[in-house]
C-alpha cells in the first residue's frame, strides 16, 4: 500500500476524474467531517482518487482538503449535526469539588446514624417506635455530646448550602454564557441536590436549636428555599437531554427536534421532581408549629376519628350479621394499618431513610449514570486530566472539610472547662 493513502469509512461518490497518472479513469470520492470547537464550527473535506479494490479494502489518495470555518451560530441545529468538544470545567466537576460534597454528604449522614442509635438527637426528634422498633437507646441524652454533635452537623449544613448556592449560580452564569455543556450541567444539578438535601435534614434536627434565633432561622429558610427554585428550574432541562451530551445547556430547552430518546430521561427527572419535592414540603412543613398542627389533625387525627366513629357504629349494632362482622374486622385491619404507617413517617428513621434515599439517587446521576450515559462522548484523557488537576479549586473544598472538626474541638474545650469551672464552685462551697 503505498504510504500517501488513506483509509475512509464513509465516502461519497461524484463526477469521474482524470487520473494523472495515466490514462486510467477512475470515480472521484470525497469524505467529509464536522466538529465544533468552542468558538466555531469547521468542515473539512477531503476529495481523492480512490483506487480499485485491493485485499485490504478501498484507498483513497488525498489530494486535496478544504477547511471551511466559521463564527459559531446561535442556531442549536449546529450543535445537533456536529459533535461538539468539551471544554474542562474543573471548578464544577472536578475531582476535589466532587470528593468534597459527597464526602460532606455521607459524613453528615453516618453522623446522624450514630447519635440517633447513641441517643443523642433531641428529644422530640426520637419517638416511641424508634424506641420499640428500631432499638434505639432509652437513656436521657449527653448534654456534652449533644452540643458537639449539634455544631458539627451545623458547620456542615452551612458549608453545603453555600456550595450549593455558589456551584447553582456559577452554573446559571455560565449558561448565560453559552459555555456550560450538558455533562457539567448534570454535574451542577446534582451537586446542587446533594448540597440541599444534607441542608434540609441537618435543619430538622437544629429544629429546636434555630428557634433560638429567629433571624437566623428566616435566613437559612430563605437561603434553601432559593436553592430549591433553582434547582427545579435546573432539573427541568435534564428531562430533555439529546444524544449528544456535549450540546450547550441552552440549545436543551429545544432538544425535542434532537433527541430521539427523552422518554427515558423524562421519567429520571420525573422521579427527581418527585423525591425533591416531597422532600422539601415534607421537611419545611415540620418547621412551623401551625402547619405541623394541620398535617397531625387533617393527615391523622381526622380519619383516625372517621374510622373509630365508624367502627363504633358497627359494634354497636344490635343484630349483627356476618357482613356487619366482615365490615367490622375490615375498618379495625384498615386503622391498625393506618396508624402503624403514620407512626413509621412521623419516626426519625423515615428521616434517615429518606436522606439515604436522596443522597443514592443524587450519587447515581451524579457519578454512575454520569460515566454510563455520557462515557462515549467524553472519553477524553486531556479532559480527565484537566477536571483531576489538583489545583486551588480542588484542594481548598476538601481543606474546608476539616472546618467542622476545628469547630467540634473548640466546642469541646469550651464544656470541659464550663464542667471544671462547675466543679471547684461546688467544691469550694
Amino acid at each position: 500500500m503505498p504510504s500517501n493513502t488513506r483509509k475512509f469509512a464513509n465516502a461519497t461518490a461524484t463526477s469521474p476524474i482524470v487520473d494523472f497518472t495515466g490514462p486510467v479513469i477512475h470515480e472521484t470520492y470525497t469524505s467529509t467531517a464536522c466538529t465544533i470547537e468552542p468558538t466555531a464550527k469547521t468542515t473539512t473535506s477531503v476529495t481523492g482518487i480512490m483506487h480499485p479494490k485491493m485485499a485490504t479494502g478501498n484507498y483513497l489518495d488525498s489530494y486535496v482538503q478544504i477547511n471551511i470555518s466559521e463564527p459559531l451560530s446561535a442556531n442549536c441545529s449546529r450543535h445537533a449535526e456536529c459533535l461538539s468538544q468539551i471544554v474542562p470545567n474543573p471548578d464544577i466537576s472536578g475531582l476535589g469539588v466532587v470528593a468534597a460534597f459527597l464526602v460532606s454528604a455521607y459524613l453528615v449522614l453516618a453522623m446522624l446514624l450514630v447519635a440517633y442509635w447513641l441517643a443523642v438527637l433531641p428529644k422530640d426528634l426520637v419517638r416511641r417506635v424508634d424506641r420499640q422498633l428500631f432499638f434505639v437507646r432509652r437513656t436521657e441524652p449527653d448534654e456534652r455530646w449533644r452540643r458537639i454533635f449539634e455544631e458539627i452537623v451545623l458547620m456542615f449544613s452551612d458549608q453545603q448550602l453555600l456550595t450549593g448556592l455558589g456551584v447553582l449560580i456559577a452554573g446559571y452564569i455560565q449558561v448565560l454564557n453559552a459555555s456550560l455543556s450538558a455533562y457539567h450541567w448534570n454535574s451542577v444539578v446534582y451537586l446542587a441536590w446533594l448540597s440541599s438535601t444534607v441542608h434540609l435534614m441537618s435543619l430538622s434536627v437544629l429544629r429546636e436549636r434555630l428557634k433560638r434565633s429567629k433571624v437566623s432561622l428566616a435566613i437559612r429558610l430563605c437561603a434553601i428555599l432559593l436553592v430549591f427554585v433553582l434547582l427545579v428550574a435546573a432539573l427541568w432541562p435534564t428531562a430533555m437531554f439529546p444524544e449528544n451530551p456535549t450540546m450547550p445547556v441552552r440549545c436543551l430547552w429545544k432538544a425535542r427536534a434532537y433527541s430521539t430518546s427523552e422518554v427515558s430521561y423524562f421519567i429520571n427527572t420525573s422521579v427527581s421532581y418527585i423525591t425533591l419535592v416531597g422532600t422539601f414540603v415534607w421537611k419545611l412543613s415540620q418547621f412551623s408549629g401551625r402547619s405541623r398542627e394541620w398535617i397531625r389533625y387533617w393527615g391523622r387525627a381526622s380519619v383516625e376519628c372517621a374510622l373509630e366513629k365508624a367502627a363504633r357504629q358497627l359494634l354497636q349494632t344490635k343484630h349483627p350479621t356476618l357482613w356487619t362482622r366482615a365490615s367490622y374486622r375490615a375498618l379495625t385491619t384498615l386503622y391498625i394499618v393506618f396508624v402503624a404507617h403514620l407512626e413509621l413517617l412521623e419516626s426519625f428513621m423515615f428521616t434517615i431513610t429518606l436522606l439515604t434515599y436522596t443522597l443514592v439517587w443524587g450519587t447515581l446521576h451524579l457519578v454512575i449514570r454520569d460515566k454510563d450515559t455520557y462515557g462515549s462522548h467524553v472519553a477524553n484523557n486531556e479532559l480527565d486530566e484537566a477536571e483531576k488537576e489538583m489545583g486551588f479549586g480542588q484542594i481548598l473544598p476538601l481543606l474546608l472539610l476539616a472546618q467542622p472538626a476545628l469547630a467540634a474541638l473548640d466546642t469541646l474545650k469550651r464544656t470541659v472547662a464550663s464542667t471544671e469551672q462547675g466543679c471547684r464552685a461546688k467544691y469550694s462551697c
